[in-house]
Order: structure tokens, then C-alpha cells, then sequence
């Protein structure tokens, strides 16, 4: 009789498991129909409608947080300074294509201006994709809670997409600016030559895939902590 009854729990035990196996599945199909539907052009961000970024010779907005790093900073540190502005996220793509560009860029003297760098992602993310490019530039950590709307930053700077970059003169006003998803879009950027939206962009990164290389990234992370210091500058 005790035989029955445990045999009764384990088959229970079973078909709980399976139908939990079968919920996740369907969940996820329902995600992947979605996405389908959305096509390949949607963004992480609302749908663009056309060019929306500052326009060259308009006025930066005000910029101030705290870094991952810990100290906070503001534009008026940098004054009489050029700035590179960089907007990203740790799971797209793009983005780790231009982590190496942006420590590049910060220690060449030929170029003599400050990078500062926001990211979207979470700390975790966040932290693991400094040490993983062993950033020593101010990074300052902006997670969106809600995926359809800009974080306050980046809403103020008009990003619609990642990477996107920002050239700011001496004066703080835009010189450059752009989506800077490669190499080469990057340096052009750095150099003061603004990108024209006209051109075509690099295919943007939706959201579920984002989260989950957010995962991959985070789990990375907590695995191993022997990154390269974050230092400050």
C-alpha cells in the first residue's frame, strides 16, 4: 500500500514537471511568434520615424550621475574639452564591437577629449562589459525598467538606437553625431563627420535577444571576477 502511494506522488511529481517544461515551451513560442510579427526592423526602443537626433551646433543637455565606478560627474568638469558621448547597451552586438574603439579613443592624445560612456544595461551587465573591454572611462549605468520607453538620459539626448555616439565641442555643443554600429561609422563620428540617418543602419537588436545575452553576460560575471580592475580616470 506505501509502495502505491509513494509511486502515486513520484508520477505526480513527473507530471508536474512536464507540464511546467510544456508551459515554458509555449510561452516561449508565443515570445518568438511575436517577434516574427514585429519584423526585423523594430528597435529596442519605440519605432523611429525618421531623424531625431540633436542637431549639430544645438546645446548638449544637461548630463550628471553617478559612475559604476562610484564618483559622480557632470559635462561642467570637462569644460573647454571635446566630448565623446557613447550610448550602448552590454547585450547588443554592435556595442561589443566598439567597447575596444572606446579605450582606444580615451588614450589617444592625438584625439584630447573625454569619453564618458551610457549604459542601459543592468549593473551586472554593465560591470561585466567594462571589465571585459577593461574601460578605465567613466561609465554611467542607466537600466530601463520599461523596454518601450528611453531611459532619462538617453531621452534627453534623443537616442533611438545602440550604439549611438555624440561628438560635443569645446563648448559643449554637438559637432557629431550618430548611430555607431562598426569601425568605421565609429572613427567618423570621433572625428567630428556626422553620419546622415539617410544612410542605412546596422540591423538593430530586439529585446528578447537582448535579455538573454544580458543573462549570458551576468552569468558570466558571477562565474568569474577576475576581470580587469574599473578604474577611474
Amino acid at each position: 500500500m506505501f509502495g502505491l502511494i509513494m509511486g502515486g506522488f513520484i508520477l505526480l511529481f513527473a507530471l508536474s514537471i512536464v507540464e511546467g517544461v510544456a508551459i515554458f515551451a509555449l510561452f516561449r513560442q508565443v515570445g518568438l511568434l511575436h517577434l516574427a510579427q514585429q519584423g526585423p526592423g523594430q528597435s529596442l526602443v519605440e519605432a523611429r520615424p525618421g531623424p531625431d537626433r540633436l542637431p549639430d551646433g544645438a546645446e548638449a543637455p544637461e548630463l550628471a550621475g553617478h559612475t559604476v565606478q562610484g564618483p559622480m560627474v557632470a559635462l561642467d568638469q570637462w569644460a573647454r574639452q571635446r566630448v565623446f558621448l557613447a550610448f550602448l547597451h552590454p547585450g547588443c552586438q554592435p556595442c561589443n564591437e566598439i567597447g575596444p574603439e572606446l579605450q582606444v579613443l580615451a588614450t589617444d592624445p592625438s584625439f584630447a577629449m573625454q569619453v564618458i560612456v551610457v549604459s542601459e544595461g543592468d549593473r551586472l551587465s554593465t560591470e561585466a562589459y567594462i571589465a571585459e573591454h577593461r574601460l578605465t572611462i567613466p561609465v554611467l549605468d542607466q537600466p530601463r525598467e520599461d523596454y518601450a520607453k528611453r531611459s532619462e538620459i538617453a531621452g534627453r539626448f534623443r537616442v533611438t538606437n545602440f550604439p549611438f555616439a555624440y561628438l560635443l565641442d569645446e563648448h559643449h555643443r554637438i559637432a557629431a553625431g550618430g548611430i555607431v554600429g562598426g569601425k568605421e561609422f565609429f572613427w567618423r563620428v570621433a572625428k567630428g563627420e556626422s553620419r546622415e540617418q539617410s544612410e542605412v543602419d546596422p540591423p538593430p537588436t530586439d529585446t528578447f535577444v537582448l535579455r538573454h545575452q544580458d543573462a549570458e553576460r551576468v552569468a558570466a560575471a558571477m562565474a568569474s571576477r577576475g576581470g580587469a580592475p574599473v578604474q577611474e580616470p
